[in-house]
């Protein structure tokens, strides 16, 4: 037997509503808030995905700093002087968030030569 999906689909346009989360710049930031630790280029995916106006994209952090952020929570579980496969791993961890390698081999080479 097929399955009723009109109540669950006004339950969900109720939802919508009551979070105001079917106007697109709320949305927007709401996506933007949720995914505090997630680079710019991440993102653009995401709005892409979403079929949002980049435009409502609004770069609050820069990556960089963004970075150093998530390399200053994690570092204080690495040993301290860091070796090539803690870099590696480092590394591998920042760009699944979606950031350039540039943007971390710049922060990663600066804690080096501060470390």
């Amino acid at each position: 037997a097929p399955i009723d999906t009109q109540p669950i689909i006004a339950d969900l346009i109720d939802y919508l509503n009551q979070k105001n989360l079917r106007d697109p710049t709320t949305y927007a930031s709401y996506l933007v808030r949720r995914n505090p630790s997630k680079s710019l280029h991440y993102l653009r995916q995401l709005f892409s995905h979403h079929h949002l106006n980049l435009s409502l994209l609004t770069s609050s952090t820069d990556d960089l700093i963004k970075i150093k952020k998530l390399v200053d929570k994690k570092i204080k579980s690495l040993p301290k002087p860091m070796d090539f496969k803690t870099k590696t791993r480092l590394i591998g961890f920042l760009s699944r968030k979606g950031f350039a390698y540039s943007d971390i081999k710049t922060v990663i080479d600066e804690i080096v030569k501060v470390g």
